[in-house]
């Protein structure tokens, strides 16, 4: 009796040892889904490893379709093509770390948005997603654009928090919202709203940001000094400022204050610290916005905020 004891108590220790899975080590973010349009939608999800990864998606929970991100990475963003309008889609994710070892999360779903009804003039649209500027450890921006003008609405908040709520009245059709006093290195998780006329609303699906590290400026690439304009005229300017080491630079810009749509670019040329650019042919008697991008000399990455200059006007 004593011996069947004993036999039972080790059958159980190998049957808890089958159990433990031997990639315990690897832990999966909950997925951040982001631009859903009719027929398109991005999923982003992080890992505590380097891992690849495999999305299996479909209309029930038998799935049946499969999208990769095949390049080993702590962050991975999937996009879903050629899906079906107003369609509710379910979806999980599995990942394999260098070592071959695999975990795959419980099911999560989404739906796509019907396809836009032309005749309802009054219909309040998102015309540009929310897009994230990292300006600090601290402090973000998140930008998008409407086809009316509307207030501005975005709740934010980190998991298994109660979000927060930012509100701006001002009625505008590009809409720019700063997010202060968050916490370094944390995800955090955002949608944003926008209410129109007659009391329409548009909303955003969620998405999400990583706020940078205090150590970002000890690894990346920062201003120094500037940007300031050094020469102004009606139709041209000249900029410059100066980096904390060598850098690759250069600038985008455009008449919106959206980092997004700034497709005008001017590059300055070799790595250097003291940078000097001229923007010509511009318009007279009006305000451009322009951001600066940075790269040293070992790949690390990094640009400024969002800043304006205006013309000189008709004499």
């Amino acid at each position: 009796m004593q011996l069947q004891k004993h036999l039972a108590f080790y059958n159980w220790l190998f049957i808890l040892f089958l159990a433990i899975p031997l990639y315990a080590g690897i832990s999966i973010e909950e997925p951040a889904i982001t631009h859903i349009k009719p027929h398109s939608v991005s999923i982003e999800w992080t890992t505590s490893q380097k891992t690849s990864g495999i999305i299996e998606y479909g209309t029930s929970s038998e799935l049946g379709l499969i999208q990769k991100s095949p390049d080993f990475s702590e962050g991975h963003t999937v996009s879903l093509d050629h899906l079906k309008p107003n369609q509710k889609y379910i979806f999980k994710m599995s990942v394999q770390n260098e070592k071959g070892e695999k975990i795959e999360t419980k099911l999560y779903s989404f739906k796509t948005e019907p396809l836009e009804d032309s005749e309802d003039a009054t219909l309040i649209k998102i015309t540009s997603s929310p897009q994230v500027t990292l300006l600090s450890p601290y402090n973000v921006t998140i930008s998008w654009e409407t086809n009316t003008p509307s207030s501005s609405i975005v709740f934010y908040g980190v998991k298994g928090k109660r979000p927060k709520t930012y509100i701006s009245d001002l009625e505008t059709t590009t809409h720019i919202i700063t997010l202060e006093n968050l916490t370094p290195d944390v995800r955090y998780f955002y949608q944003v709203k926008s209410k129109g006329p007659q009391k329409k609303i548009t909303t955003s699906a969620y998405s999400s940001f990583v706020t940078q590290t205090k150590d970002n400026h000890k690894i990346l690439p920062y201003l120094l000094e500037g940007p300031s304009i050094a020469t102004r005229s009606s139709e041209e300017i000249k900029i410059e400022w100066s980096t904390d080491r060598p850098c690759k630079s250069h600038i985008t810009w455009g008449k919106v204050p959206l980092a997004s749509f700034q497709t005008k670019k001017a590059i300055t040329g070799e790595p250097q610290r003291n940078h000097t650019l001229y923007l010509k042919n511009l318009s007279r008697g009006t305000r451009y916005f322009y951001t600066i991008f940075l790269d040293d000399n070992h790949g690390n990455k990094n640009h400024t905020e969002v800043y304006s200059f205006k013309t000189e006007g008709l004499d």
